[in-house]
Formats: structure tokens, C-alpha cells, sequence
């Protein structure tokens, strides 16, 4: 077994990210913004933004934290929504997952504006995905295509067994390995075998 580290594929990936933002400013005169919503206080959520923020910054993507309390009504949550998605600084927009409840994890999604979904789970973006055309695909499926090429691992003709079904990772991660031709198995929860597929 072959140990793959990300960090150096990581540095790769940003400092890409940075010349194209510099690049964009350029072209536009702004910097490319992005807003992230935070709702509610889970710990891991807020640890996980302020890396998102770090690596903004390191790049020259100017990032707006939009903090709301899980008490917020669902009509506030969709007025900031609307302003996010008129908004013409902001290119990209991120709600951090998972949302707590009251509110409801796709009708949250589905009032993000498609061509500034950031993380690729509105349906519109699923479907493009999933038709072969996407505009944005979820960051980790993403970033264990890019490892695997990074590290000129072959996809193409090989067996993918992807244990989980989520549309965050699991089914984006089927796709992407079947977009680079790979066969793809996919094991879940009610998987009898999965000792005998990996």
C-alpha cells in the first residue's frame, strides 16, 4: 500500500489558485470573493471556516464569514441568501455543513444561486456532474482525483471501490473516478461484503 500525502499536491493546487485570483483581479480590477455562512456553533464547523479563511487569504481571495444563530427564522437566512447571490463582489458562495436544525439542509442549498455554488451540491450543480459537464464538483472528491494525477496514479481501467453514498462525497466520488474511466463499486451502510470489495 502506497501512502499519498496531500500537503504537496495541496501547495500545487494553491498556487495555482493564487495566480489565476491575481489574474482575475487583473482582468476585473477586484479580487474574487467569497462568502461563507456559518449557522450555529457546532466546533468542528468553525474550525473547519477558519481554515477555508486561512487558505483565502494565502491566495488573494477575499472571504466574508456570515455568522447566523441557529434561531434565525428561515425567511432572515433566505434574505441573506439574496443579498449574497446579487451580490457582485461575492463569485462564490459556501454554506458550512451540516446545518443544524430547524432548518433543511437542501432547501438551505437550493436558495444559493447555481453559478455561485462553491461547494457543487445545489441540484443544478449535481446534474451537472452527473450528466459530465460540471462547473464545480464537492472539494474532496475533487482532491482525491487531483492526489491520484498528482502522484501519476493510472485511473483509467482500474476497479474503485468507494464506501459511501453521500452527495458530498461518496456519489460525486463514483462519478469523478467513472469520468476518468474508471469501474466503480460503491458500498454503503447495507453493504454485506465490503471486506470482500476493498
Amino acid at each position: 500500500m502506497q501512502l499519498l500525502s496531500g500537503k504537496e499536491v495541496s501547495g500545487v493546487i494553491r498556487s495555482k489558485i493564487k495566480s489565476d485570483a491575481e489574474a482575475f483581479k487583473k482582468k476585473y480590477g477586484k479580487a474574487p470573493g467569497l462568502a461563507v455562512v456559518l449557522i450555529g456553533d457546532d466546533p468542528a464547523s468553525r474550525v473547519y471556516v477558519a481554515s477555508k479563511e486561512k487558505a483565502c487569504e494565502e491566495c488573494g481571495i477575499i472571504s466574508q464569514r456570515f455568522d447566523i444563530d441557529k434561531k434565525t427564522n428561515v425567511e432572515e437566512l433566505d434574505s441573506l441568501l439574496n443579498h449574497l447571490n446579487a451580490d457582485q463582489d461575492i463569485h462564490g458562495v459556501l454554506v458550512q455543513i451540516p446545518i443544524p436544525k430547524p432548518f433543511d439542509y437542501r432547501t438551505v442549498l437550493e436558495g444559493l444561486d447555481p453559478q455561485k455554488d462553491a461547494d457543487g451540491l445545489t441540484y443544478e450543480s449535481m446534474g451537472r456532474l452527473w450528466s459530465g459537464h460540471p462547473r464545480v464538483a464537492p472539494c474532496t472528491p475533487k482532491g482525491v482525483i487531483a492526489i491520484l494525477k498528482h502522484y501519476q496514479i493510472p485511473i483509467a481501467g482500474k476497479k474503485a471501490v468507494v464506501v459511501g453514498r453521500s452527495n458530498i462525497v461518496g456519489k460525486p466520488m463514483a462519478q469523478l473516478l467513472m469520468d476518468e474511466q474508471a469501474t466503480v463499486t460503491i458500498a454503503h451502510s447495507k453493504t454485506s461484503n465490503v471486506s470482500e470489495l476493498t
